[in-house]
């Protein structure tokens, strides 16, 4: 009801301000007409309109000339923001802010040089690569971007569409959402999604790698990423690299799933309430305490170790259980 009645509100608005005028207008016209000076009339009408256009572009060049002087003067300001992963420092830099009109293409050289640079993508998809840059906004359609230098804490937000991001060599640190696929180089590389990922898949590649997900329902395929957390909701990890003795993952708070990569892993696991091991011999120890949780590591000559809790559990395709210190069910 109320999407119907705005367009006749401003319609009546519109007349009510224009009335008068027309009336005034209409009446000048009848009278001249009546006197035979129409001609008379319409000259009138002609300067005033260019008196109004002189007007209009004069004070529109002094106050475009009064922006540009004032945005010339802002200056750089750094800003502490607290997130749950402690205190960032945001530092914002307005002449370094750009807008891409077109679409990113591969033959096209972005590099924002020095400082704290933004780019915000067109609203189409487009593909390429950039450099110098700390914040990076996609569009509506689907980007693939390639980041030519590493980000030190960074955002990348690629908007909708089926996005791709590859990280640059040398170790990053950024907080991404809203990227489908992220690929990493080589180099330790820290990522913190702060959107919920949604059958996302994410290989980090060589380094030491970590990863955070938000307090939010993620799904995600990992490889190659040596520290995963979750948030406190419900995640759903698969592994696409063996878990590893040098590997940590905590999925933290919620009713998490995690399953194993083909063939064989070994390691440790925290707060999982659903594991599914892969076509090899698994390892695994738990790490905290298995409240109701359902494991089945499937194939293969598979060992489970429970921590020293009291652990409630269903078991399946497992030929070693170790049980813990306290009373397990």
């Amino acid at each position: 009801m109320r999407a119907r009645l705005l367009p006749l509100l401003i319609t009546a608005l519109v007349l009510f301000l224009a009335l008068p005028s027309l009336v005034e207008f209409y009446t000048d016209w009848l009278w001249f007409g009546e006197l035979g000076f129409q001609h008379v009339f319409l000259r009138i009408l002609t300067a005033r309109s260019w008196i109004v256009c002189g007007v209009f572009f004069v004070v529109l060049g002094f106050l475009l000339a009064n922006l540009g002087v004032a945005f010339r003067s802002l200056r750089r300001r750094e800003f502490v923001v607290v997130t749950a992963h402690g205190p960032r420092v945001v530092v914002v830099d307005p002449q370094r802010l750009r807008t891409l009109a077109t679409a990113l293409t591969a033959s096209m050289q972005l590099d924002l040089g020095a400082g704290h640079n933004r780019l915000t993508l067109a609203a189409v998809g487009g593909t390429g690569t950039v450099s110098s840059v700390q914040t990076l906004i996609g569009g509506a359609g689907g980007d693939s971007v390639t980041l030519a230098t590493a980000l030190a804490g960074g955002t990348v937000d690629l908007g909708g569409g089926n996005d791709r991001l590859d990280l640059a060599g040398g170790g990053n640190s950024l907080t991404a959402a809203n990227v489908e696929t992220i690929l990493g180089a080589a180099g330790a590389d820290t990522l913190t999604l702060s959107a919920a990922a949604a059958n996302a898949s994410i290989d980090l590649a060589g380094g030491s790698d970590t990863i955070a997900f938000g307090n939010l329902a993620n799904s995600a395929t990992l490889a190659n990423i040596e520290t995963v957390t979750g948030g406190s909701a419900a995640d759903a990890v698969t592994l696409g690299s063996a878990l590893t003795t040098a590997m940590r993952v905590d999925l933290g708070a919620g009713s998490n799933r995690l399953a194993l990569a083909a063939g064989g892993n070994a390691g440790t696991v925290s707060n999982v309430a659903t594991l599914i091991g892969g076509s090899g011999a698994d390892t695994i120890s738990l790490a905290t305490a298995a409240a109701n949780a359902s494991i089945d590591l499937a194939a293969g000559n598979d060992t489970l170790t429970l921590g020293g809790f009291a652990n409630v559990a269903t078991l399946s395709n497992y030929e070693t259980t170790l049980g813990g210190t306290g009373n397990d069910a």
